[in-house]
Parts: structure tokens; C-alpha cells; sequence
């Protein structure tokens, strides 16, 4: 199958490929991309304008602040307040942009599941549910991760750097694993031990490629002095609405391959989650571990062990009937019938 490719081979030691993550990353996004730039517009442009009117609330009140500061300080640290004035402004913006944005992790999250899984693509409808399914779960956790990892960055970048990375992959946990806030943020750091450095190569490799995007465009119409209106929503709104939705399903793509290489995920086992998952919404319980192994156990196909554990209970009872080295007490059914049919009249 087509999504078999996305699946890294299990108990790889090799450290994750950057050009291998942004090929499945394009593929996913290209194939669903009517549904992910539908899911972005929806939620990005509202999360711009609010952005928007932020910055120009917190901008007045840090100015005031820095101002209070220079009339207080008897020496000249001026530059050095306006930097670290700037440096929390951007902060701000960013962590207020990241709790509007968690708003599109759900939906993303959902798209790139079900490409791996092979499923059907997910339509805009489906993907909208999520968002009411997982967004307060996520939001809760965006919040938490972002104020933890942005209080250890000002006092000292390289542990706010850690610290984000080991949990860069909480909300694909979320929404796949449906596991609780602290959970998710504890399966992140348990999978991405090992390969802190790869996610910074990789997140850094998308990171400067957002960067030379916006540079080129803003650039280009610079040249050619276009309004800032004009530049503003093609230099800056535009990437945002199409490179953000990159980076989600960039993150999703890390989580799967990190649970191929630690857990041995591949698409039969990620569709039995999906189908147990299912039907534990609907009241039913299935033993999907047990089904599991005893697929890979026995070398059957993909399709006999999600048989395996979504048939019925009764479906293979009457076998245990039969115990070994003994007959059935089914077998010699017609000459028992024979022998005591005259009782039967």
C-alpha cells in the first residue's frame, strides 16, 4: 500500500533522515491539501487579526514599562532594556499565536493519521470534529508547554530549547493515543529521547526554509514597492497559512516514525488502534494487543489479524470444545443419533 511507505522499519538505530521527514511531510500535505488549506483559513486568518490586535495592546503597555525602567536605572542600559522589551514582546505574540493556532493541531494531526493508516482522505467535516473533540486538551497543554519552555529560555536558552523539543510531539499523542494532558507530555518525552538533536536538526531545516520563503516574498515586493497592506498579506499572512499546516503535519510525521522505531508501529497495528478505538466510543471492547501479537506470531496478512480482532466473540467458541488428544463431541454425531433413537420417538 501506498501509506506502507511512511513507516520507518522497526528498531532503527539510524538517526532520522531530515530529507526523508519533509518527503513524507510534502506528500501527505500535497495529497490533502484541499482540506488543509480549508482547516488554515478558518483558523489562521481569525488568529492573525487577534494576533494583530494584541501586539498593538502589549506594545503601548512594554513601552511604558521600558520607559518607568530608564528613569529608574541611574545608568544608561537603555539598549539593553529595549532588546529584552522586544525579545518579550515576541514572546508574547508567540505564545498567543500558538494557542490560537493549537485550534488547527487536531485537524492536521487527524489528516496525516489517516495517511498513514491508508485510510480514505479526511474531509474538512471530519477534520472539524476533532477540533471539538481535542482542542481543550490541547489548548491546555500548549499553554503549559509554552510558559514552561519560555520562563527556561529567557533564564537559560539551552534548557527551554530542551525542554520544547521533549515535548514537541505531545499533541499528535493527544489526538492519536487519546491519552490525558500530562500523559501525552510524558510519551512525548519518552519517544523523542535519543533523538533531541535530529528533531532540532529537522525542526531547524523547516524553520529556515519558513524564514528564506517569507525573506524572498517580502523582498520581491519591496522591489517593487508594493503597499504594506499589500505586503503585509502576501509577505507574512500568506506563509503563515501555508507553512504552519507544514510544520503540524511535520510534527505528526516525527511522532509516527519515532513509534516505528521504538514500538515497531506499522499500518496494520495503527489501523487496529483506530477500529478499537472506534469502538470503544460505541460500547464494545476488543483485545487489540493480543490480536496483534498473535497476527505477527502466526505470519498472517494485515486484513486476517484486524479480523482477528473485530470479529465476534461466539465466532470461534465452539472450538475449545475440542481438547487435544480427545474427540470432538461433535464427532460421531449420526451414529450416536442411531444408537439412541429409540428413546427419541
Amino acid at each position: 500500500m501506498m501509506a506502507a511507505d511512511y513507516f520507518t522499519a522497526p528498531g532503527m538505530n539510524m538517526p532520522i533522515s531530515i530529507q526523508e521527514m519533509l518527503r513524507r511531510t510534502s506528500r501527505i500535505y500535497f495529497s490533502n491539501i484541499p482540506t488543509i488549506l480549508k482547516v488554515a483559513v478558518t483558523i489562521f486568518v481569525p488568529a492573525q487579526i487577534i494576533i494583530g490586535i494584541a501586539g498593538k495592546k502589549i506594545l503601548p503597555w512594554l513601552t511604558h514599562i521600558e520607559s518607568d525602567l530608564n528613569e529608574e536605572i541611574e545608568k544608561d542600559y537603555s539598549r539593553m532594556i529595549h532588546l529584552l522589551s522586544t525579545f518579550l514582546y515576541f514572546i508574547l505574540l508567540e505564545i498567543v499565536g500558538c494557542l490560537l493556532y493549537s485550534m488547527a493541531e487536531a485537524p492536521i494531526a487527524e489528516i496525516t493519521k489517516n495517511a498513514h493508516a491508508g485510510l480514505a482522505k479526511t474531509t474538512y467535516s471530519e477534520a472539524g470534529h476533532t477540533v471539538k473533540e481535542f482542542f481543550p486538551k490541547i489548548f491546555v497543554a500548549i499553554l503549559l508547554m509554552s510558559i514552561a519552555s519560555s520562563i527556561t529560555l529567557c533564564l537559560l536558552i539551552f534548557p527551554g530549547i530542551y525542554l520544547a523539543l521533549s515535548w514537541w510531539i505531545t499533541c499528535p499523542v493527544i489526538v492519536v493515543e487519546g491519552k490525558g494532558i500530562f500523559d501525552s507530555m510524558s510519551k512525548s518525552w519518552e519517544l523523542v529521547s535519543g533523538y533531541r538533536c535530529d528533531l532540532f536538526k529537522i525542526y531547524c531545516a523547516y524553520l529556515l526554509s519558513y524564514v528564506l520563503v517569507v525573506f524572498a516574498i517580502n523582498t520581491t515586493l519591496f522591489l517593487f514597492l508594493a503597499p504594506r497592506l499589500v505586503r503585509y498579506i502576501f509577505g507574512y499572512c500568506i506563509p503563515v497559512i501555508s507553512f504552519r499546516p507544514l510544520g503540524l503535519v511535520l510534527r505528526s510525521v516525527v511522532y509516527f516514525d519515532l513509534r516505528a522505531r521504538k514500538e515497531s508501529l506499522n499500518q496494520a497495528k495503527l489501523l487496529i488502534e483506530i477500529r478499537a478505538k472506534k469502538s470503544e466510543g460505541f460500547g464494545i471492547e476488543n483485545d487489540v494487543n493480543e490480536g496483534t501479537e498473535r497476527g505477527i506470531a502466526e505470519g498472517s496478512s494485515d486484513i486476517e489479524m484486524i479480523e482477528c480482532t473485530t470479529s465476534p466473540g461466539w465466532a470461534s467458541q465452539s472450538e475449545p470444545l475440542k481438547m487435544e488428544g480427545m474427540e470432538s463431541i461433535w464427532d460421531n454425531q449420526a451414529s450416536a443419533e442411531k444408537k439412541y433413537s429409540g428413546f427419541i420417538s
